[in-house]
């Protein structure tokens, strides 16, 4: 039986079908198994309709990547704005989602897509400009140190990849206790203590 095509006069909901049928498809089948004519199918929506919104795969791909990464920018200022502790709040959240708070479809969706399309520009730039612009965040009343601050950025980034080569497997612990002497660190406001904490950490 075919699919049913569904009426394409909502563009920018037909976008987001598209968008959402895509996602299931990479999570379903990988990358590389995702094809226009499938998502088009799931989708409910003709080859030409998604051809309208996406000329090509790698269009597709990219419009969901900035997709997922606007709804993560989002849930990390949420998460941020809900945090009564102000000192390093921006930087915990980033922490808290890239970890114990994740959204885990977001978290495969970002993992099979970096994976598979390790050279894909719009994924680079987007954490590229997003994490060079936490490096040089603040708030009024942020006491955190800022070094300190981007060393937990680039530790989180490093954690999140180890997590994705497998580092962690059958040590749970050891990620859950890394993540959490990763949280102490942004509550730290003298640089000079950093060390000392550090070296406590590991004996």
């Amino acid at each position: 039986m075919k699919t049913p095509v569904i009426s394409t006069r909502q563009p920018a909901e037909t976008r987001q079908r598209l968008l959402d049928e895509a996602a299931r498809v990479i999570l379903d089948k990988g990358l590389t198994g995702m094809t226009l004519d499938t998502v088009a199918k799931g989708a409910g929506v003709s080859k030409g309709g998604l051809l309208h919104h996406f000329p090509s795969k790698q269009l597709l791909v990219d419009a969901l990547v900035s997709d997922l990464y606007h709804r993560f920018v989002d849930d990390w200022k949420q998460l941020a704005d809900a945090d009564p502790v102000k000192t390093g709040r921006l930087t915990r959240a980033y922490l808290k989602l890239a970890t114990g708070e994740r959204d885990e479809r977001f978290h495969r969706l970002m993992t099979v897509i970096s994976v598979e399309d390790r050279q894909n520009q719009t994924m680079r730039v987007l954490w590229r400009d997003f994490l060079t612009s936490l490096l040089r965040a603040s708030e009024p009343g942020d006491e955190a140190d800022s070094v300190i601050l981007a060393i937990v950025y680039l530790a989180t980034n490093g954690l999140w990849q180890a997590e994705i080569e497998g580092v962690f497997e059958g040590k749970p612990e050891l990620y859950q206790q890394i993540t959490k002497r990763l949280e102490q660190f942004t509550m730290q406001t003298d640089a000079a203590a950093f060390p000392t904490c550090a070296v406590a950490s590991v004996s």
